[in-house]
């Protein structure tokens, strides 16, 4: 069975930032494009205080994905992390694409 998969857009502070379910194909798609970044040995920059932090995907697998600013970080089932850049955000613009329509309230 495919793992069931969330993603969390990062924007709010003091409510809770929108969250969804993706589908199988919707996963295989953000993986292809996970596969094509290059990697990087630099963590993503700093988000600001307040406004939009980034994306998250979240596996039952184990496996969580973070993109911001140019650059994502994959961690595996046993915590091992590594980096790609995503100069064009490709990988973070597709997660955010996968919410629902008015989910998440920015714009890339």
């Amino acid at each position: 069975m495919a793992p069931r998969c969330t993603v969390s857009a990062i924007v709010f502070s003091g409510r809770p930032d929108p969250v969804w379910t993706i589908s199988e194909r919707e996963r295989e798609m953000v993986a292809r494009f996970w596969a094509r970044l290059a990697p990087t040995r630099t963590g993503p920059p700093a988000a600001p205080v307040l406004g939009y932090k980034g994306v998250s995907l979240a596996c039952s697998s184990g496996e969580r994905w973070f993109a911001y600013g140019g650059v994502c970080a994959h961690a595996d089932a046993h915590g091992a992390e590594e980096f790609r850049a995503d100069p064009d955000r490709a990988f973070e613009r597709a997660l955010v694409n996968t919410a629902p329509k008015g989910a998440v309230p920015v714009e890339f």
